[in-house]
């Protein structure tokens, strides 16, 4: 697991959500995200606040 070093890479993984606080850090505002890998992220995780967002294959080791 590592700490996601480029919003961009992870925000087509989130596209179709609605959620506010996924906008949040997708945008650079508050959170942080980890990943699989930083160059092509299968697994993802974003955490703000209280509120945990997993989205593409699930990858225990994140959660």
């Amino acid at each position: 697991m590592e700490l996601c070093q480029s919003p961009e890479n992870v925000s087509l993984l989130f596209a179709q959500w609605r959620a506010t606080l996924i906008y949040s850090y997708l945008q650079g505002c508050m959170g942080e995200c980890y990943v699989n890998e930083n160059d092509n992220p299968k697994s993802v995780q974003i955490v703000v606040a209280d509120f945990v967002y997993y989205a593409s294959i699930l990858n225990i080791e994140l959660v």
